[in-house]
């Protein structure tokens, strides 16, 4: 609220909203080239391709870039579940009741975090699940419970968090995923054969 406030304040802000918002994605997306990065988006894409189940989580805003990584990866891997689809906190914890050794929970947390993603990421390494976090910072809540930790910045000059190299970083772990499995060319055909006669044409 406080960086709302400042920003309608100072007319020349106010008016700059849209460069503003250009240059921090700009920005974010700038700062994730490094090689450290591409290796890590490398490992994780091989963790998710070995695990027996993938879980996706993400709360309030993270909610729907939980949604992009479930949507993007199910038709190429059986078990993938996104945590939280429906329902409130009990069912999202009676989805992960099963989860165990040889599974991956993908934790989405960016500001304003959630605390239930923090106790779910608790309760599934408990279990023996291996967990890849998505993140803004390694200060962030249940950062410290991560076996692979993925940084994407989020600052934004208006809103409370930029999901913009987030999705970034989504998009580069499924491209990893698909690209190391000669397989998935024949999962791309059989669902693009599966949805022709929904798709619009210009007919």
């Amino acid at each position: 609220m406080a960086k709302l406030n400042a920003t309608m304040r100072d007319e020349q802000q106010r008016s700059n909203a849209v460069d503003m918002s250009i240059a921090a994605a700009e920005l974010h997306i700038a700062s994730l080239r490094d090689l450290q990065t591409a290796e890590l988006v490398r490992s994780i894409a091989k963790t998710l391709a070995s695990a027996t189940r993938v879980y996706a989580i993400g709360f309030g805003f993270s909610a729907h870039l939980a949604t992009m990584l479930t949507l993007a990866l199910q038709p190429y891997r059986e078990n993938v579940v996104n945590v939280a689809q429906y329902g409130a906190t009990e069912s999202a914890a009676a989805r992960l009741m099963s989860v165990t050794e040889g599974h991956v929970l993908v934790a989405i947390s960016f500001p304003r975090y959630s605390r239930d993603v923090v106790d779910m990421v608790r309760y599934a390494r408990d279990n023996g699940a291996r967990i890849v976090t998505l993140t803004d910072s390694s200060a962030s809540p249940g950062a410290r419970y991560a076996d692979d930790l993925l940084r994407a910045p989020a600052q934004h000059p208006v809103i409370s968090s930029s999901s913009v190299s987030a999705m970034v970083l989504i998009e580069e772990l499924v491209s990893e995923f698909l690209l190391a499995d000669p397989n998935n060319l024949k999962r791309a055909e059989k669902l693009a054969a599966a949805i022709a006669s929904y798709q619009a044409t210009n007919d």
